[in-house]
């Protein structure tokens, strides 16, 4: 199984944001929007998101206070958070809900509506729990049995040039 995150918006004014589309590679298929940190050449810890590249998702099994909240919040469709694993000079990067740069703290939010970044730099995202459900409902299954799950992340500034 893999997905390809294409990053179309960075904006480096008023907390900085990043947005873009998170589809499935085979057969091609729209899955949802993203919301990241900015991009920054040094990085700043919870405030610079991933570098491009190919990365394996993993079940991050971790019992603790994190976890369990999110069990409660979220109900019986989580167990544990999915992790983008291998990110140079970054760990505990996870898919999560999230609204808009301030909850992103360095991982990737799906959500389903999405405003302008360029507008609004806060980039205030929607039905992110919707999205984060549908993809751990896909995914986490598949991770539980054995599957690969990959990631590749491209900034495509091509499209906004």
């Amino acid at each position: 199984m893999d997905f390809i995150l294409q990053r179309y918006s960075n904006v480096l004014i008023n907390g900085g944001s990043s947005q873009g589309i998170l589809s499935e590679k085979e057969p091609y298929a729209w899955f949802s929007h993203t919301i990241e940190d900015e991009s920054r050449t040094v990085k700043v810890m919870g405030e610079t998101r991933i570098p491009t590249g190919f990365y394996k998702l993993k079940i991050l099994k971790l019992d603790n206070d994190w976890t369990e909240r999110h069990r409660l919040k979220y109900g019986d469709w989580f167990e544990y958070p999915i992790e983008i694993t291998n990110v140079p000079g970054f760990s505990g990067v996870l898919i999560h809900v999230g609204y808009g740069e301030k909850d992103t703290e360095g991982c990737v939010l799906l959500a389903d509506t999405i405003g302008n970044n360029t507008i609004d730099a806060g980039n205030i995202g929607g039905r992110s729990m919707d999205a984060v459900k549908r993809f751990y409902q896909k995914v986490y299954p598949y991770l539980e049995n054995g599957g690969s799950v990959n990631l590749e992340i491209r900034d495509e500034t091509f499209l906004i040039r």
